[in-house]
């Protein structure tokens, strides 16, 4: 349960979110001058040392609840827009997106396409007509010459907008028909999933979706939706299915107390390569990356504490084995920073590819007996659709474009406080787009349209039933898009390094990850992988594209 204490934190910490001013800085600054600036304002108004630090331990994890948001959104809003959103938060400090698409869609500073864009993501093919009809008859001339002609240059979300005018000039939106809307005929999205349309499936229906998604999506926060979203039986489930996906989701904000509870349960069938993978977050990616949002030091001395001696024996004589019997006699002074700590050039990408080839490896072992499931979280996700252009949106992708320049010198990032980062480009360096600048292809993103406008309900197909093999699937069920498929020049949005979004690699792992794991093969890893699949081309996870299955029984 939520103490008053950290739902008040909470409050004060999504004041500095929301004021523009205050996230551009934490964006575009190293984390001793954020911190300051944090400390600068709320010394103003009296608040102890100590409620200070605890406010800036909140802030890595809001502020990664934002990028999932306007990643989740991108190509909605444009860049300028972006800065300029409010969010409404949960007590547990995660966003509110339903509350939040309320506030902007009833916004008057976003233009009226932009909320009715929004709208049709989010609300009832209804409620979308009411807000249509309460439009300027100038601006709803203007929405429907737009969106009722043929257009290739019309992201996933313009699709919806689509659909709807459809639906609307044949005369098929009644408050009955809400379920078709959102279902048969719909697009899916990141955003739309954790709307309310899901509440207008059925019961069936929206628990097989839930867990068709789960197993599909690699994103830490959609793994966390889907399961506030299920009995605590179907949670039970998925974490002796998916032991490894479960418990990445219960080392991020807002989770991590779940996490011991958790592994206490899967000790018996949590491969070595998965615990080790366990290892990696909360060392490289949690105590070295000074998150200080949880007690990560004390959690990994009772992970290991806990482990049965033949995971630990899995750990030995590997790279992180040395660093975490460091740490486990010493703590961690992030102060004194030992250099042999920094196994990756890259500590997000190379972490994460670590990560993402032990779920790759494991998928034969989760599958026992059921040919044609859909790829590990490691596969890829993307739809078959080419993407597509349009120069009202902004362009973000690339593996560097939504968490900031890393710093991928040991040396420089070393030299203050041990863990300095790179500085990242000043707004004014970014490149300049032209109008609103290039769209992000987004089309990597929604659901199969051959799944939703399926009329003959659509769970009649079961993802289980597919005959493909592993290697041949070409495009998920749900068609739900990776994050990041369109590439860019290098800082374009750069967040100063500090911010880690919560669910994975920004780089492919494709073909890099036929051979076996790096760090049991050779010692030169720290060498290699500087160079490591670099110039592979992308396919996953933000780039890539899935499987393609029928619906699977719930």
């Amino acid at each position: 349960m939520l103490t008053l204490k950290k739902i008040i934190l909470v409050k004060l910490a999504a004041r500095f979110i929301n004021d523009s001013d205050s996230r551009k800085i934490i964006n575009c600054s190293k984390d001793e001058i954020w911190e300051k600036f944090i400390k600068e304002k709320t010394s103003a108004f009296y608040i102890p040392l100590t409620l200070q630090e605890d406010i800036i331990a909140l802030i890595k994890p809001l502020q990664s609840e934002v990028h999932n948001f306007t990643d989740d959104h991108a190509g909605i809003f444009t860049e300028e827009q972006e800065w300029s959103l409010k969010f409404c938060f949960n007590a547990d400090g995660t966003v509110d997106r339903v509350k939040t698409a309320d506030l902007l869609i009833h916004s008057k500073w976003l233009d009226v396409q932009t909320r009715f864009v929004l709208a049709c993501q989010y609300w009832s093919s209804l409620n979308v007509q009411r807000f249509f009809y309460g439009l300027h008859k100038s601006t709803r001339k203007k929405i429907l010459n737009k969106y009722s002609t043929e257009n290739e240059n019309l992201n996933q979300y313009e699709e919806n907008v689509v659909l709807w005018i459809r639906h609307c000039k044949a005369g098929y939106i009644s408050e009955w028909q809400t379920r078709d809307w959102c279902y048969k005929c719909y697009t899916w999205n990141y955003a739309s999933f954790q709307s309310r349309h899901l509440d207008n499936l059925t019961e069936e229906e929206r628990q097989s979706t839930l867990y068709d998604i789960f197993e599909e999506s690699y994103w830490v926060h959609i793994h966390r939706f889907c399961l506030s979203r299920m009995s605590a039986d179907d949670q039970e489930s998925l974490l002796k299915r998916f032991p490894l996906k479960v418990l990445r989701t219960y080392l991020y904000w807002p989770s991590q107390r779940f996490f011991l509870d958790a592994v206490n349960k899967v000790w018996h069938c949590l491969p070595g390569n998965h615990f080790t993978c366990l290892l990696h977050i909360i060392i490289c990616q949690k105590i070295l990356e000074l998150w200080k949002d949880f007690d990560y030091v004390n959690l990994l001395r009772q992970l290991w504490h806990r482990s049965p001696d033949h995971l630990k024996q899995c750990v030995e004589g590997t790279d992180i084995f040395e660093i975490l019997m460091e740490i486990l006699k010493n703590g961690f002074n992030p102060k004194d920073v030992p250099g042999n700590f920094f196994l990756h050039d890259d500590i997000y990408d190379n972490a994460n590819e670590y990560q993402s080839q032990s779920f790759r490896s494991s998928a034969s072992d989760e599958r026992q007996g059921e040919q044609g499931k859909k790829t590990s979280l490691a596969g890829n996700q993307g739809g078959k659709r080419e993407p597509k252009l349009n120069n009202s949106k902004r362009s973000r992708g690339s593996n560097e474009s939504i968490l900031g320049l890393y710093n991928k010198k040991k040396k420089s990032r070393h030299e203050v406080t041990g863990c300095e980062r790179r500085n990242p480009l000043q707004l004014s360096e970014r490149p300049q787009r032209k109008n609103r600048g290039p769209e992000r292809q987004l089309n990597n993103r929604g659901l199969p349209s051959s799944h939703t406008s399926n009329s003959n309900c659509p769970l009649n197909k079961k993802l289980r039933q597919s005959k493909e093999s592993f290697q041949k699937r070409e495009t998920g069920p749900y068609h739900l898009r990776s994050r990041n498929r369109v590439t860019k020049e290098k800082g374009f949005r750069s967040l100063g390094g500090k911010m880690q979004v919560q669910g994975g690699p920004f780089r492919s792992i494709g073909e890099r990850f036929k051979k076996p794991s790096p760090y049991n093969q050779s010692r030169h890893y720290r060498q290699q992988s500087k160079h490591q699949g670099r110039h592979q081309p992308e396919q996953e996870p933000r780039n890539g594209r899935s499987s393609s299955q029928s619906l699977r029984k719930s």
